[in-house]
């Protein structure tokens, strides 16, 4: 084993794709559907605006442009806010833009499922495009 290292910690990327969901920790997701479109999405880095507010930097690296529909919140205990009709906004191919996700009193539109909770690391969100493919990113 001599002459091996250990990868940087930026250069391991954590993908998981099974039929047409995509999960990411940090890192990177693509979702390909049947009419030869190509969703890719990389959320670059993200925002705590306040315990209710999040702000991420997510970039678009497919040959589509994706419309965010609805979204979901969900932390380490199971507990989940749910925005199911969210007018988010339109990424074009190549571009990187801010998205806010809102939960407990900044959302007024969520649903509760459980607990009510703050950001923290671990939670999961899950953005759904037009396309009804979702992408799951991690809070790290």
């Amino acid at each position: 084993m001599a002459g091996l290292r250990k990868p940087p910690l930026w250069a391991l990327i954590l993908i998981l794709i099974a039929g047409s969901a995509s999960v990411a920790y940090g890192a990177y997701a693509v979702v390909s559907n049947s009419q030869n479109t190509r969703e890719s999405l990389i959320f670059e880095s993200f925002n705590m605006v306040s315990g209710t507010n999040v702000t991420l930097s997510i970039r678009n690296t497919g040959t589509a442009s994706v419309v965010f529909t609805s979204y979901a919140v969900k932390d380490v205990a199971g507990d989940q806010y749910l925005l199911s009709s969210w007018q988010g906004q339109s990424i074009d191919p190549n571009t990187q833009v801010p998205v806010n996700i809102l939960i407990g009193s900044s959302c007024p539109n969520c649903v509760l499922t459980g607990s009510p909770f703050t950001f923290a690391p671990g939670d999961a969100m899950t953005l759904v495009t037009s396309r009804s493919n979702p992408f799951t990113f991690y809070l790290s």
